[in-house]
Parts: C-alpha cells; structure tokens; sequence
C-alpha cells in the first residue's frame, strides 16, 4: 500500500499578531492510536502552535455512507475543539 502525503508549511505571516495559533483536529472515535502518534509527533517536531483535539462517532467499517453518515456531526465537534 501507498499513502501519499503532503507537507505543509503554515507561514508565519498569517499568525504576527498572535502569541501563538491554534489547530483543532477531529478524530474518528474508533482511532485508539492517533493521540499517541501525535503527541510523540508533536515531541519530536515541536510546532509553534497549539493543538486541540475532538472526537466524533463513527461506525466501522470505513466506506463512502460511513464517512457521510457523521457529515451532520461535523459542525457541532468542529465547534467545540478549541478552548473558549
């Protein structure tokens, strides 16, 4: 199997007035690992930038009507990742 990726580079431009930005990230609730990996990710790059996570229910097994099942989902999880 092949994943491609893509690295991205947030530029510094976009966060001058802020002490330091915030990501927020949503996780498939049947992901037991991703935590994990991102937080010895996070250790060992150490970003600039904050980072907040939120789960949302999600039914195994992944195909195209499970994904799109939590589409009404997404906006009340995206809203309470970050702080405040």
């Amino acid at each position: 199997m092949t994943i491609n990726s893509t690295k991205y580079r947030i530029p510094k431009n976009l966060y001058n007035n802020i002490d330091r930005p915030s990501v927020g990230l949503i996780v498939l609730n049947t992901d037991f690992t991703f935590e994990r990996d991102f937080v010895r990710l996070y250790n060992e790059h150490q970003p600039e930038f904050d980072f907040y996570f939120n789960r949302i229910h999600f039914a195994n097994p992944m195909t195209p009507d499970s994904l799109a099942a939590i589409e009404g989902d997404l906006t009340q999880v995206s809203n309470e990742i970050l702080p405040g």
